[in-house]
């Protein structure tokens, strides 16, 4: 049921002393039974010395296996020791260095006869020797003299150019006479076709004539009357402000297209000079 509550707790004595509380005992601490030495399965530390790393120790084994080089265990973890090496302040002198067994300072005399390779000959003898009789005889002096005696003296000043004492001053150039050859030619090019597609144009058209002046007359009152008879048949129709049938919207339409026509037939008509197609 909604909004049952449950009773209170009454007071008890028991209820003032608390429970003991049980204690439980750790279970023994897990050790292995197999060595902590063991080595790793599936290890591909010092494997091989290759560039395809071989894995080792696939099948779990716990003793430890050969590798495929050898193995320094000293020095897996921080390198090897350093009774490895030797010390590094004990190194050789020039003084203390132990000679070389059976050496012998090198002498050329020590070469074979005959053995040593020659040299590269002289440049002296290499150049062609000319006899100073067949040397031509200069004399820079002369050349040097005529030189400049002969010369064209430079950085002269030169008067300006006057333009109005050559020939062609005040001429009309020939490539500007050349250019209105061809201006001339291409007006009378374009006179010409236009002409001819005037006459084109005019032999394609009707012939018109002028309308004469009674005629005029009589057709504009003509049409003056035809416009009375059917404003007043239209005039007659407007009464009718409901167009609640199609018959009375065609007729309405069609009459107002007909005044239409009408005046704008009126208003040609009235101007003084009427030209009509000549058949």
């Amino acid at each position: 049921m909604y909004g049952y509550r449950a009773p209170p707790i009454e007071e008890s004595i028991y209820n003032l002393i608390p429970p003991e509380q049980i204690v439980q005992p750790k279970p023994p601490r897990h050790v292995s039974k197999y060595p902590h030495d063991a080595p790793t399965t599936a290890s591909t530390f010092g494997a091989s010395n290759i560039a395809q790393i071989m894995t080792t120790n696939l099948a779990g084994d716990y003793e430890e296996q050969p590798r495929n080089h050898r193995y320094v265990k000293a020095g897996a973890n921080f390198g090897p020791k350093n009774e490895h090496y030797s010390d590094p302040t004990s190194y050789l002198t020039k003084q203390n260095k132990p000679p070389l067994p059976n050496a012998k300072r090198f002498t050329y005399k020590d070469i074979a006869p005959g053995t040593k390779k020659e040299g590269p000959p002289a440049l002296a003898d290499t150049l062609p020797r000319i006899k100073s009789a067949d040397r031509p005889q200069k004399n820079y002096i002369q050349q040097n003299a005529l030189a400049a005696i002969t010369q064209t003296p430079g950085n002269i000043p030169q008067e300006p150019a006057r333009f109005t004492e050559k020939k062609t001053y005040g001429k009309v150039p020939a490539y500007m006479k050349k250019v209105k050859k061809e201006i001339v030619a291409e007006k009378a090019y374009i006179a010409q076709a236009m002409d001819q597609e005037r006459q084109q144009y005019e032999a394609g058209e009707p012939k018109m004539r002028l309308l004469p002046e009674a005629e005029r007359l009589r057709l504009l009152d003509n049409l003056k009357k035809k416009w009375e008879a059917v404003n007043l048949s239209y005039q007659g129709m407007t009464h009718c402000v409901v167009l609640d049938t199609i018959g009375k919207r065609a007729r309405k339409e069609n009459y107002e297209n007909q005044m239409k026509q009408l005046e704008q037939s009126i208003e040609k008509m009235s101007k003084p000079h009427v030209f009509v197609q000549d058949y």
